[in-house]
């Protein structure tokens, strides 16, 4: 429904009114309005060039791969005898 907030099919636009001269109408048809010629502006002077900048130096990984894979064996050794821990206590009836 035209006028809901929602684009639906048949809806270029809905802005949620059904106003006209806001850029979607009351028929949810986006509006355009004809843009004004413009004078053509005068040229600037052009800029002294500056020096190119130096490429960035390529930087080494911040963990290695190696370092990365002992994490994670390390972390899945601990969550495994956070299990075992949980499996071996006494249950009290």
């Amino acid at each position: 429904m035209c006028g809901d907030g929602t684009v639906q099919p048949g809806e270029e636009c809905d802005d949620g009114n059904k106003i006209d001269g806001d850029g979607c109408d009351a028929a949810c048809i986006a509006e355009t309005e004809p843009t004004e010629p413009t004078e053509p502006t005068e040229p600037t002077e052009p800029t002294e060039p500056t020096e190119p900048t130096k490429p960035a130096e390529p930087t080494e990984p911040t963990e290695p791969a190696e370092q990365v894979e002992s994490l994670m064996q390390e972390k899945l050794t601990e969550e495994s005898s956070i299990e075992e821990s949980a499996v071996e206590m006494p249950v009290e009836p």
